[in-house]
């Protein structure tokens, strides 16, 4: 079995060549031998992007109470409440990122990266 980063790596490129269906496929794929939240985040960000917001959320989700989510996590499942019309849970991912202190700094590190 492939490593957790083998799988992402290999998910985004298929992803990035138009390869939608393998790249959801491979995650899930992953998942069903390892439980892992870095999957579950690329998995649900991708759900996303594809309008597939319900099962966004459910995996945005699951990689939240597995791991912390990243900046960009975070964003896609404010999204995701958003587009669901959830305010609560949208408002309050907007206010744990306002208040998270490194928030400008990991975001700008990360883009010059």
């Amino acid at each position: 079995m492939a490593t957790v980063s083998q799988t992402l790596n290999m998910a985004k490129s298929l992803y990035r060549n138009g390869d939608i269906t393998l790249a959801i496929d491979l995650l899930e794929h992953h998942l069903e031998n390892e439980n892992c939240g870095e999957i579950w985040e690329l998995l649900g960000v991708i759900y996303l992007v594809e309008n597939q917001t319900e099962r966004a959320t459910c995996a945005l989700e699951q990689s939240a109470t597995l791991r912390q989510l990243s900046v960009g996590g975070h964003f896609a499942l404010a999204e995701c409440y958003r587009r669901r019309e959830f305010r609560e849970g949208e408002c309050a991912i907007y206010l744990q990122l306002a208040g998270t202190s490194n928030t400008i700094t990991n975001v700008s590190e990360r883009s010059l990266a």
